[in-house]
Parts: C-alpha cells; sequence; structure tokens
C-alpha cells in the first residue's frame, strides 16, 4: 500500500447494518423495533426475491432482510450485514481494497427492468472479507463478481433450492460489502435521515440516541482486527479493538467461539428510564455496571446492549 493510499480513508462509515430472517419471521422482528421499542420505519420494499424493512436507529438504519430459508443448522434470525459508505466512487474501492491485502469483488450494479423495459441501475455492491476465515465458496464468488458484462443486463433472480444454497455457503459468516446509491434512488441511510429530519433522537420509550457499536466476534482476533486496520486504514484501533469511524457507529473485535457479527450496542438517553420500560415489559436481560441487555428471548435470539 503506497503512502498516499494509508492516507486517505476508503469509508465514511456505516450506511446501514442488517438483519436476517427467514420466511415468516420478518412481522415478528419488526413488530418488535417498531411496535414494542417504538421506532420508526423508514421504508418497507418488496421484490420477488427479498422483502425489506427498515427500522431508524438514530445515526445508522437497521434493515431486517427477509431473503430465502437459511443454512440448517442457522439460526432464523441473525445479525447479518454490514453496508459501509465509501468517500470515492465505488468503482475505485474494489482496486484499493486489494491493494490493501483484501479480498474484494467487483463493483456488483444491482439492476431494475422498468416498465417500458428499460434497465436502471439502483445501486452498487463491492463485497469483500474479513470476518475471519473466508471459505472457497465466497472466494470463488468475489472472482465471478469481478468480471465485466459486456452490456448491460438484468441479472436472474435468485430461485430455486440451489441458488440459495450456493449464497448461504457463501455468506455463512455474514456480509460485509460498500455501497453506493445510484440517483434517483434513495439509500438506506438517506431514507432514514429525512425521516427523522432535525431531530435524530432520542427515539421510542427507550430514548436511543444511536448504536454505540457493532460487535464483531473471531476466533482469530489479532488477524481480524489487522485486516480491518487496512479496510478502515487511518483509522487505527484502541486496545479494545475498538474502531472509531467518522459517521455512525464505531466498530470492535472480540474473541469468541465464533466468526459472526454479534452483537449491537445502543446509547440510550438514561439507563434508568431504559431499566424500567424494559422490566416493565418482561424484557429486561442481563445486568451490570453501566450496561443493559435485552432479553434476546424477546429479541428472537439478537443481542442488544444498551450503554448511557
Amino acid at each position: 500500500m503506497t503512502g498516499s493510499e494509508s492516507a486517505a480513508a476508503l469509508f465514511r462509515g456505516c450506511e446501514h447494518l442488517t438483519v436476517r430472517v427467514a420466511p415468516g419471521h420478518l412481522d415478528k422482528v419488526f413488530d418488535f423495533f417498531t411496535r414494542t421499542l417504538g421506532l420508526p420505519s423508514p421504508w418497507m420494499s418488496r421484490s420477488a426475491s427479498f422483502t425489506s424493512a427498515g427500522v431508524a436507529l438514530g445515526n445508522v438504519p437497521l434493515e431486517i432482510l427477509q431473503m430465502g430459508p437459511p443454512r440448517p443448522g442457522m439460526p432464523p434470525v441473525r445479525l447479518f450485514g454490514l453496508a459501509l459508505e465509501p468517500t470515492r466512487p465505488i468503482d475505485e474501492v474494489p482496486k484499493a481494497l486489494r491493494a490493501r491485502g483484501i479480498r474484494a469483488g467487483g463493483a456488483t450494479p444491482r439492476v431494475e427492468q422498468a416498465e417500458d423495459g428499460s434497465l436502471r441501475t439502483l445501486w452498487k455492491n463491492v463485497y469483500f472479507d474479513d470476518l475471519g476465515g473466508s471459505s472457497l465458496w465466497l472466494r470463488l464468488f468475489l472472482v465471478m463478481t469481478r468480471r465485466k458484462p459486456r452490456t448491460a443486463r438484468k441479472p436472474p433472480l435468485i430461485r430455486g433450492a440451489l441458488a440459495w444454497r450456493f449464497f448461504n455457503r457463501t455468506f455463512t459468516k455474514g456480509m460485509l460489502s460498500a455501497v453506493e446509491y445510484v440517483p434517483p434512488h434513495e439509500g438506506h441511510l438517506r431514507r432514514m435521515e429525512r425521516l427523522l429530519g432535525d431531530t435524530p433522537g432520542p427515539l421510542g420509550p427507550l430514548g436511543i440516541l444511536g448504536v454505540d457499536e457493532l460487535v464483531m466476534m473471531s476466533r482469530e482476533p489479532r488477524r481480524v482486527i489487522r485486516a480491518w486496520s487496512e479496510i478502515l486504514a487511518p483509522v487505527t484501533p484502541t486496545e479494545a479493538g475498538r474502531f472509531e469511524l467518522e459517521r455512525g457507529p464505531a466498530l470492535r473485535v472480540i474473541s469468541g467461539p465464533a466468526d459472526r457479527l454479534d452483537e449491537l450496542v445502543l446509547r440510550v438517553q438514561s439507563l434508568d428510564t431504559a431499566r424500567v420500560f424494559l422490566a416493565e415489559r418482561k424484557l429486561l436481560g442481563s445486568q451490570a455496571t453501566g450496561r443493559l441487555s435485552i432479553d434476546p428471548s424477546a429479541s428472537s435470539g439478537l443481542r442488544v446492549s444498551l450503554i448511557a
């Protein structure tokens, strides 16, 4: 990596986070965030291959994404995706990531066919690793996305068990990407900002101010922290493995028995107020000095903690 590349940040911060839900679980998870926790929703959209519902968390939107059946043995609801907002045109991101030693695919467009038959690009993703120890399937997928089509074409919809098996094997541990939206299509972050306007918080009866950090668990935390030091350079981690980004939540890498996106830590206006609300509704999980958690049985297994 050259000196100029190391000095220039590739990403401003988090554009959105994603929770993946299996078919039949979207309404329960969406209702928990919007009805039980009283959080506003910036969008609800449906297509032939997925349903996406948004929840405003103050400084970043949470996408609840219902797709095909998950891989056997995986939970039906889990923290699944991190999408970063690039500081440069997304077509330049793959080369920049690979120059930093990070496995990355090409800029992959999401194409929609209009009523008149014309094709338009809604957004582009660049998928990359590092959730720790990428699989052969992910490496194959990243190589496949580097191939440039000669003409614009609408990609086939994900259909059938074979297609979902490939997707599930590719993104077993979760999905990391950079994303750039093509006007006039609005990104998730912009939709949330437009909904909240000049009053981004506190939100709901918990008094949520925003997501303080996204916690990533790894069986090889030292190696993964080194990789994220390259991805997020010139941002450097604290001794606790925490990366503070320009905007949105921080990213923290911890040691654990699995490689996954593990926990959302929300910052609230008052822990006492949050404790009373959760206790009255039997949603209160574990408690520690300066920290509460929501009972995972109430949040469909999602790990959510609160700090002030």
